[in-house]
């Protein structure tokens, strides 16, 4: 399954995905251009492979996101729970991961970086309500502690298995 990794710059998308994929989280990282991790996932009894492809958040590198979405089962929009513009920035990468994917790829928005409680300013009722508007999967993670991160690619991952292979 391929799955691409998008939101603002400083969400902790390369975070999530190497801890997802490394056990690992990265506490001094350069900003990424992309890369593409793998890890495989037991889902209901299928080994799947997912193909995770982590793409640059900054404005400069937006021109080469619809190459990462082309052919792409399903995304994760992911927003800082700390930084409000990274959640009202959500609405344009979901029209940029509709615009750009063949198809209907699975979306999880993906709320990041709770273990930062004493900063939070995006509360899970306002991720909750646009994910419900939206008809996302809705999940809040911390790269830093791991917290709900393998929860937030088996979530998507049961999706796409019940849409594409497990039926």
């Amino acid at each position: 399954m391929k799955l691409t990794m998008v939101g603002d710059s400083s969400v902790g998308k390369t975070s999530i995905a190497l801890q997802f994929t490394q056990d690992f989280f990265p506490h001094d990282h350069k900003p990424t251009i992309t890369d593409i991790e793998t890890r495989v996932l037991n889902i209901e009894g299928q080994d799947v492979l997912f193909q995770i492809w982590d793409t640059a958040g900054q404005d400069k590198f937006r021109s080469l996101l619809p190459l990462y979405l082309r052919g792409v089962d399903g995304a994760l929009l992911v927003y800082d729970v700390t930084n409000q513009e990274s959640f009202k920035n959500i609405l344009t990468w979901i029209s940029e991961v509709r615009r750009g994917a063949s198809g209907n790829p699975v979306m999880a928005l993906v709320g990041n970086k709770t273990d930062l409680k004493d900063y939070r300013c995006v509360t899970t009722q306002d991720g909750e309500n646009l994910a419900l508007e939206q008809g996302m999967i809705f999940i809040e993670t911390s790269a830093k502690t791991g917290h709900n991160v393998h929860q937030a690619f088996f979530e998507v991952g049961m999706t796409l298995c019940y849409t594409y292979c497990c039926n």
